[in-house]
């Protein structure tokens, strides 16, 4: 049995990110895909997920494959109508110490493998899905394909249908929202009547819509969100006219993505494991903070280190210090989504107070996020 002494289970973002937080030690990254890519289309990052890329000196690596938009524009999507502007300027960057970016995922996968290649003390093994893992005197072993490997600490960053979380802590399967996500990339449309160069938000009944620029060549990320079984033109039938010409030029490029979260843990910690990123805390994407989450883990994770007893102590403390503000972010976010998709009477009150919130009382609901 190959003897190692750190195994992270998943190239993915949260792996990478957490490759590059442990400095010099020899990693083994275990990769279930055959090739080193990432799905999915774009994602934002919000300044406490550009600290976290600082903290990580990943930053000059990835700022170049960012796009920067200039504001944020929350519409109701029945009327079109502009409800709130949220600049992302001078004085936000003033405010937070960092500006907020939007990127295409497979560019900020393709930016942090470039760093982890590079050095020598990592290795990624690929076609190399781990089925389930088992702890015995701070030893922990892991069944994957191509034979079983041992280690004396193991990051678990295999997503939300994490397997290891599954094998660790029973009954802990991701759980449905019962929505489906359509992600798509398009050219944006020369006809649009809204400003593209913005992040818009569309709310919307039981449902809402986002979109943003991403990447050099500046492409559209539309991803609409509606219940399961659902498709974007059916649930958006009655919405104001821009947005449903959006959705006419993004459906047929639209993939349909299950609504999964991870279920609410007491610890993300079990002797010599660790579960990251979404394996810890997959939350749905309605504050787009999911890929900022893993990227914070890591950056927290690289500060611990240096003054932890050894890497389980620092498993510990990164769990103490994360774990309540990953609960806070899921559930805000279910708070979030529960305003984006109000009818009725609720729908116009939301609006309402988008329309009159002073400024200030904007940026103080974000500070907690957004400050980190």
């Amino acid at each position: 049995m190959d003897n190692h002494p750190i195994i992270i289970a998943g190239a993915g973002i949260a792996g990478l990110a957490s490759a590059l937080a442990l400095g010099k030690r020899d990693v083994l990254m275990l990769e279930q895909a055959s090739s080193l890519s990432e799905l999915g289309a774009g994602l934002q990052l919000g300044p406490n997920a550009v600290r976290a890329l600082q903290k990580l000196g990943a930053w000059d690596a990835v700022e170049p494959i960012t796009s920067s938009p200039p504001e944020i524009h929350m519409r109701d999507g029945s009327s079109g109508k502009l409800l709130r502007r949220l600049p992302l300027g001078a004085d936000f960057k003033q405010r937070y110490g960092t500006s907020y970016r939007t990127a295409h995922r497979a560019d900020l996968h393709a930016a942090l493998l470039q760093i982890a290649q590079a050095k020598a003390n990592i290795q990624i093994r690929l076609n190399a899905k781990v089925s389930d893992v088992t702890i015995n005197s701070n030893v922990v072993t892991l069944n994957a394909a191509g034979g079983p490997l041992s280690c004396h600490a193991l990051i678990a960053a295999d997503g939300v249908n994490s397997n290891i979380r599954q094998s660790l802590f029973l009954d802990t399967i991701a759980r449905d929202s019962h929505v489906t996500h359509h992600r798509a990339l398009i050219l944006p449309p020369a006809t649009a009547s809204v400003d593209l160069h913005c992040v818009n938000v569309w709310m919307y009944q039981h449902g809402h819509v986002v979109h943003y620029p991403v990447g050099r060549q500046q492409r559209l990320n539309i991803v609409a969100l509606t219940p399961r079984g659902t498709k974007p033109l059916v649930h958006f039938a009655r919405a104001a006219t821009p947005l449903q010409d959006l959705l006419q030029a993004a459906d047929p490029h639209f993939t349909p993505w299950q609504g999964l979260y991870a279920p609410p843990l007491s610890t993300w910690t079990k002797n010599g494991a660790m579960l990251i990123g979404d394996a810890a805390h997959g939350t749905l994407p309605y504050l787009a903070q999911g890929a900022a989450m893993a990227l914070e883990d890591a950056a927290c994770l690289a500060e611990v280190i240096p003054t932890a007893q050894n890497l389980h102590h620092a498993f510990a403390e990164t769990e103490k210090q994360r774990m309540p503000r990953t609960q806070r972010l899921h559930d805000e976010t279910l708070k979030a989504g529960r305003i984006y998709h109000h009818t009725g009477f609720m729908r116009l009150a939301r609006n309402a107070t988008l329309v009159v919130a002073p400024r200030s009382s904007i940026a103080r609901r974000l500070d907690w996020l957004y400050r980190g």
